[in-house]
């Protein structure tokens, strides 16, 4: 009895897992499809971040280029500005010290004509407008 109770037992577990495979096997397909399409979603959103990161990055890269280029500029036009304070401060200084009596008109006019070449180098303009202050302040 215990046998065929065994049996019976046995072929119920049989017949039901029979019939989860045949629902398996049904309804698997919608569930696979699912699972595709959401592992797509998955990838097209990764897809989707990496592009704009992407994206993100060139438009700092830009920014951080563009912001060296200004940085550049105004490094430039510092050294310039102090080339033409610190020649402008030296012919002057020349031009007292000659004035007081502590450097002769010949070394006084090489120092400032000197310093009217480095100004002319950075701007021709300011150039020209210190030679004729220095023409006129040695008349």
């Amino acid at each position: 009895m215990t046998k065929k109770i065994l049996e019976a037992s046995l072929s119920v577990f049989l017949v039901v897992c029979t019939l989860v495979l045949i629902l398996l096997m049904i309804n698997g397909k919608p569930l696979i499809d699912k699972y595709s399409a959401s592992i797509d979603a998955q990838i097209n959103t990764a897809n989707t971040l990496k592009v704009s990161i992407d994206n993100l990055s060139s438009e700092y890269l830009s920014l951080l280029r563009e912001q060296s280029a200004n940085q550049k500029v105004l490094l430039e036009n510092f050294i310039k500005s102090n080339t033409v304070l610190y020649e402008a401060g030296i012919a002057i200084g020349s031009r007292f010290m000659e004035a007081e009596g502590g450097m002769s008109p010949t070394d006084a006019n090489r120092i400032i004509n000197d310093s009217i070449s480095k100004i002319n180098k950075v701007d021709e303009r300011l150039g020209i407008l210190a030679k004729a202050l220095n023409d006129a302040a040695s008349k």
